[in-house]
């Protein structure tokens, strides 16, 4: 062990006692009120009640107070202040404002950002139903990419649509998404009847 090492230990035996003095000082009243731990000869621990100081504290100095004649007087012993006056204390210009009426929204509205042009030829990737069916109420189409911008479906519905469905029955197309445009028919479509799209 090293020598820093028996020094922690022995603070700790320390402490060890003294919470044992202290607990047994709150279960048997007759200990005495003043206990001392011997960890080292160089080394005490001693725990006592706490008391009043004995020595008298220093009395506050007696003053009294200046008279409306005085004061002049003890102000006008004081050395004269240096430097400006604070009545001459100016802050620094400030930026002037623009001149006529500013015009500008802001925040600045974003720049438009570039469109992108896709060099891939148009394809249908994905198209229901196919072939003979049941029943079927609605036709869709996927194309290969975006067809419109994310817009509401009244703006949409207003610009038309690439496909036709022929022959054409009550009903409306729906985008669903940028890709897929969705027909939807008012009720079922006609059996043994023959469709286009």
């Amino acid at each position: 062990m090293r020598q820093g090492d028996v020094s922690i230990a022995a603070v700790l035996v320390a402490l060890l006692a003294l919470v044992v003095l202290e607990v047994l000082a709150f279960l048997t009243p007759s200990v005495p009120p003043e206990s001392t731990a011997v960890v080292s000869p160089q080394f005490k621990i001693r725990l006592s009640e706490g008391s009043p100081s004995k020595t008298p504290g220093r009395a506050p100095a007696s003053a009294t107070p200046l008279t409306d004649e005085a004061a002049p007087r003890v102000l006008a012993s004081l050395p004269k202040p240096t430097g400006a006056p604070l009545s001459k204390v100016v802050a620094p210009p400030s930026i002037p404002p623009p001149a006529g009426r500013v015009l500008a929204a802001f925040p600045a509205p974003e720049p438009p950002r570039p469109v992108t042009v896709r060099k891939e030829v148009l394809r249908i990737v994905r198209h229901a139903p196919e072939g003979a069916t049941q029943s079927a109420s609605q036709v869709s189409v996927t194309f290969s990419h975006p067809m419109v911008t994310v817009a509401s479906h009244d703006d949409l519905a207003a610009d038309g649509v690439p496909v036709r469905l022929q022959p054409a029955p009550p009903g409306a197309w729906r985008w669903m998404g940028t890709r897929t445009l969705q027909f939807t028919a008012q009720k079922p479509f006609p059996k043994a009847a023959e469709y286009n799209v």
